[in-house]
């Protein structure tokens, strides 16, 4: 689990602390706070193949960057991570059990380095997490299948089935995903239905329901969680993710524009007292100084901004 993360010079920030993650963890804060780019450092930190992070942010950032195969050098103390016209490094690699430090830039022909994200400070544990699943929040579910094709026919199936049984009161007994669309059976029905009669929300939830079984004893980071849910469902999301996060280890991180989803969040832990010392949220605010900050809530702070009904989103 990620205890705490120390940021700087990465993306949007010039510097961060965030002083405790604990087990599920909801970031709210206005737009450009930077709450995805704190999604992104921290699943730079959990993953295994660190290049293909920086590749995909990159990517997502539209850099223009020449991609080659990763190349490792043994014998070095850097870690080479592209080469061509462009080259990434990470030089002074290191890991200790309190620190994680990595250096990342860009060298043109002649040798003139540009920093990508200047210098990353992650202050982790030393052991990496392993799996990380990110869920953006535009999510075009062209990967469900193959998520799908690790589950079918396994004891992880009755989880999906259970997990969209809850979260759209619907009794689902079969599932089919393919490339071509998505077949949900119900008990009592002869025929199944495609999920699209459903709208986005549905295809949402079997997406979140399949990164949870994709997490255990890993990490999950959902942008937006809110994306295309009512209210009412978003209460049985995080009941949904409550139980698996603590039956399956899976340390949560996910971000929210959303009221309702800050107030949901509270309900569950409010609902069942063993949830209160798991769970936090996080207000990513720009504060006074022109610095990033974050702001705890834990259980205790939480309830009393809900029963005062003050803003705590910072919208």
């Amino acid at each position: 689990m990620i205890d705490h993360l120390s940021i700087k010079n990465f993306l949007a920030f010039p510097e961060l602390e965030v002083p405790e993650l604990k087990l599920i963890n909801l970031v709210a804060g206005k737009n450009n706070a930077g709450k995805t780019a704190l999604l992104e450092a921290a699943r730079f930190v959990g993953a295994y193949n660190k290049a293909a992070i920086v590749q995909d942010i990159s990517h997502k950032r539209k850099s223009r960057l020449a991609y080659q195969p990763l190349n490792v050098a043994d014998d070095s103390d850097m870690l080479e991570l592209y080469h061509g016209v462009h080259l990434f490094e990470i030089n002074g690699f290191s890991v200790s059990s309190t620190l994680t430090s990595y250096e990342v830039y860009l060298k043109n022909k002649e040798g003139k380095k540009t920093p990508l994200f200047d210098e990353i400070d992650l202050i982790v544990p030393a052991t990496d997490i392993k799996p990380v699943t990110f869920v953006p929040s535009a999510s075009k579910y062209n990967h469900l299948s193959k998520f799908w094709a690790k589950v079918a026919l396994t004891n992880l199936e009755e989880d999906i089935l259970e997990i969209l049984s809850q979260t759209m009161d619907r009794d689902v007994s079969r599932i089919s995903i393919t490339d071509e669309n998505i077949l949900i059976r119900e008990k009592g029905h002869e025929s199944p239905y495609n999920i699209e009669t459903l709208g986005e929300g549905a295809k949402r939830i079997l997406l979140l329901a399949l990164s949870l079984v994709r997490s255990k004893n890993g990490l999950l980071l959902i942008d937006e969680i809110e994306t295309h849910l009512h209210h009412s469902v978003i209460r049985k999301l995080w009941k949904i993710i409550f139980e698996y996060a603590i039956k399956w280890n899976i340390q949560v991180v996910a971000t929210t524009h959303s009221q309702d989803a800050i107030r949901e969040f509270w309900y569950e832990a409010a609902a069942n007292e063993s949830y209160r010392e798991q769970m936090q949220v996080l207000r990513l605010q720009i504060g006074r100084s022109g610095k990033h900050e974050v702001i705890e809530y834990p259980y205790e702070e939480l309830e009393f901004m809900m029963d005062t009904k003050l803003e705590i989103r910072g919208l």
